[in-house]
């Protein structure tokens, strides 16, 4: 998985999980189980895990923090140049 897109998830308070299963594949959620998950999916391999995360957190959170990082590193190249009260 990308540590980049978790770590983003992961600021963002999105939250989000990964679990490995016996023959190599990986689930990977969006959301959790007191609010709800808004995608889930099994990947293979890790990094299509990430990608998907990217690309759910955008389409099911277009207004979260983590939205708008992506926005700015799009238009700029600096992802850390936004700064985010809340």
């Amino acid at each position: 998985m990308s540590n980049a897109v978790l770590a983003r998830l992961y600021e963002s308070e999105l939250n989000c999980s990964i679990s490995s299963l016996w023959d190599n594949n990986w689930d990977v959620t969006l959301g959790d189980e007191m609010n709800g998950f808004v995608a889930e999916n099994n990947v293979r391999p890790p990094p299509e895990g990430a990608e998907f995360l990217d690309q759910a957190a955008l389409k099911h959170f277009p207004t979260s923090g983590y939205a708008k990082r992506h926005s700015a590193h799009a238009l700029t190249g600096h992802p850390k140049r936004l700064c985010l009260n809340g």
